[in-house]
């Protein structure tokens, strides 16, 4: 039954994804997957910022950072409730650590800046400029603007199970895709596309 269920589902996101293609009458588009890129809980990944004419930023949410603050500060409750008992203070103290660990990382991926520039014609998803990178500008989430082809609106259902969320991602002329942001609100990601298809001069594939 569940390799039925499976089958049904991949035919059903094939279908699906044959049909949205049809939509925007783009031989691209036919080579474009539409199914989510990234796995997500219900935080908004980044918001927009129009640095000048020539840069836009994706940084990071209050909510996310509250909420990676709160597991970072969190994991260090445990260390001010140790007893006499060693085992208990093992156990206290190692949840305190794995929460911390977690909150650590997650602070770090969600601090990172995504980046559109046209003064150096690149989207790069770093700490580090382009020409920074030792020469390497063909790392996963770095690209050269010429090579956008365009914005893809998909909606991805968040891994807690409470709400749809909804991801921009850029579509490349080979039809590869990076994402750039995930967004809570649908609202707000159409008017963080329409912005970034401005800035890029490229097209909208709105499958919300």
């Amino acid at each position: 039954m569940l390799i039925k269920f499976i089958k049904q589902l991949t035919n059903h996101n094939r279908q699906s994804g044959i049909s949205l293609s049809s939509r925007f009458s783009d031989p691209i588009a036919l080579k474009t997957e539409w199914s989510p890129l990234r796995s997500v809980g219900n935080l908004s990944t980044g918001r927009l910022v129009r640095v000048d004419s020539n840069r836009i930023v994706f940084r990071v949410t209050l909510e996310a950072l509250s909420f990676y603050l709160f597991f970072l500060f969190g994991g260090t409750v445990p260390f001010f409730l140790v007893s006499g008992d060693v085992f208990s203070n093992i156990v206290l103290m190692s949840a305190g650590v794995a929460f911390s660990a977690a909150g650590g990382y997650g602070l770090y991926v969600c601090t990172t800046p995504a980046i559109f520039d046209k003064g150096r014609g690149f989207f790069w998803r770093g700490r580090k400029e382009p020409d920074a990178l030792f020469g390497n500008i063909h790392l996963k989430d770095n690209v050269q603007l010429q090579d956008i082809h365009a914005l893809q609106l998909v909606t991805n259902y968040a891994t807690d199970g409470g709400s749809y969320m909804y991801e921009i991602n850029l579509v490349l002329n080979d039809g590869r895709r990076i994402n750039v942001v995930v967004q809570r609100n649908v609202v707000t990601a159409r008017e963080n596309a329409r912005t970034l298809s401005q800035f890029l001069e490229r097209p909208i594939w709105d499958a919300l």
